[in-house]
């Protein structure tokens, strides 16, 4: 009887929920398997071949130019409405018949959007990436990359038709389901990914990693989800209980620049490096930021699961319980974030200290450290916008584009020149600089907005 119970209190004390739990038990999957993973690429793939590897998905982040930022304020708008509903047995929800008919609208609006985002991505990306990969394949002609790349994009653009799906079960609630879906599904992905690269396919276990993930997802969301989705599809909801251009898309143009500007904050250096320095370069720093972001991922676990409860909480204006969830989420957080960094940094140093064949898969000690610098700095903002975007509202954006154009810029000028220690030293030091405005934001806007007055939902204005 003790243990469970110990159990249960060390996991109110740390906030991990079923959600954190199956958040963090995927990370945690992802961080074992990427060991294994990065041994695999190291014994599988040339260096070369780890660049285009890399280099593939970075390029393929211009997603976001498609999906517009869509994700997020759905998610936000979801958890709005949801707060007025309740599930019932069958899968359904039920409740204020306005915020249903809103959740129904909102649902046709996505797969809609979320179409014609995936037939413009595949009609962009495919020929972008031919175009951009051409070069170095004309110099690295051992390099098998037209195929991978084609697939890649076809298996890419029908995942970005999926997603929305998962977007609006985390809005309603259904967090800890969906991590669920996500820890088979990356387990799964890995083995996919193991046999590919084992078998010698190469380049093709990318796409293959996509395939798998995009048939995981597919299959559970019509298996256990389908009344939901089929229910609001039904539902007849007037023509003007949404009004997008008034009520939703203010919120989401600002989304979509803040997330448009994170694009030349987190991704653009591998392309840079890879056009200007070599693939072997990229494909150093895309193995150490893949390290750098799981290790991120694992921190975002606590926050992410959280972000459809901040909307619920916003919705019904317990600021109070909005306030006291945030600031234990960053308590909980942050520690195990600490942790995992440390122990990531000592491991390059191993790697260097040993003169392990495997430093040369990863950027050398200092420009490692900048990059885990950067990233403790950017778990910060970010925590500070999902708190702020639960509000439906993006006071961070010009902020956002400011360090886009100062980071592309650097980006690019110490990407030619000066390599991943440029690169990785200047977005260290841009990030340090962003910290103090996002606090005074946080401070200005949550002062604001809890000091407005109540209004009805019948009559709320939410852009």
């Amino acid at each position: 009887m003790g243990s469970p119970n110990i159990l249960r209190r060390a996991a109110r004390f740390t906030g991990v929920d079923r959600a954190v739990a199956y958040v963090i038990l995927a990370r945690t999957w992802s961080t074992l398997a990427g060991v294994i993973t990065l041994y695999a690429i190291v014994r599988f793939l040339l260096p070369d071949e780890q660049g285009f590897y890399y280099t593939f998905s970075s390029v393929l982040g211009i997603q976001i130019f498609f999906e517009l930022g869509f994700s997020y304020t759905l998610m936000q708008c979801v958890s709005h409405e949801k707060a007025h509903l309740v599930w019932t047995e069958e899968g359904t929800v039920e409740g204020n018949i306005r915020a249903k008919h809103r959740l129904a609208a909102l649902l046709k609006v996505a797969l809609r959007w979320y179409g014609v985002a995936a037939l413009l991505f595949f009609a962009g990306v495919l020929p972008a990436g031919l175009m951009f990969f051409q070069k170095a394949g004309a110099t690295h002609p051992s390099v098998s990359w037209r195929v991978p790349w084609i697939w890649l994009a076809v298996a890419e653009s029908i995942m970005l038709f999926v997603s929305p799906f998962f977007v609006f079960l985390e809005g309603a609630g259904l967090v800890a389901r969906v991590a669920l879906v996500r820890l088979v599904t990356s387990i799964m992905t890995s083995f996919a990914l193991w046999l590919a690269l084992w078998r010698g396919w190469a380049l093709l276990a990318s796409p293959i990693v996509s395939t798998v993930g995009c048939i995981c997802g597919t299959v559970w969301i019509a298996a256990r989800q389908r009344r939901y989705f089929a229910d609001l599809l039904r539902t007849n909801a007037p023509k003007d209980v949404l009004n997008w251009r008034v009520e939703v898309w203010p919120f989401q143009w600002r989304i979509t620049v803040s997330w448009l500007s994170g694009y030349f904050l987190s991704q653009l250096a591998i392309p840079v490096l890879f056009r200007f320095q070599g693939p072997a370069t990229a494909g150093q720093m895309g193995l150490s930021t893949s390290l750098v972001l799981a290790a991120q991922a694992v921190g975002l676990a606590w926050v992410s699961t959280k972000a459809p409860q901040f909307g619920a909480y916003v919705a019904k204006r317990e600021f109070d319980a909005l306030d006291r969830l945030f600031f234990r989420t960053i308590k909980q957080a942050y520690p195990v974030l600490l942790l995992i960094c440390t122990v990531l940094v000592l491991g390059v140093l191993t790697l260097n200290a040993t003169g392990s064949p495997y430093r040369l898969r990863v950027l050398p000690p200092l420009p490692f450290l900048f990059m885990v610098g950067k990233m403790l700095v950017d778990f910060g903002v970010y925590f500070v916008g999902v708190y702020l975007r639960a509000h439906k509202q993006e006071p961070l954006m010009v902020m956002s584009v400011a360090g886009a154009v100062i980071t592309g810029g650097t980006t690019y000028f110490f990407g030619r020149f000066s390599g991943a220690l440029g690169v990785t030293a200047a977005n260290f030091a841009f990030a340090l600089l962003s910290i103090a405005p996002a606090l005074v934001i946080f401070q200005q806007k949550r002062r604001l907005w809890h000091a407005a007055p109540l209004v009805a939902y019948a009559e709320a204005d939410i852009a």
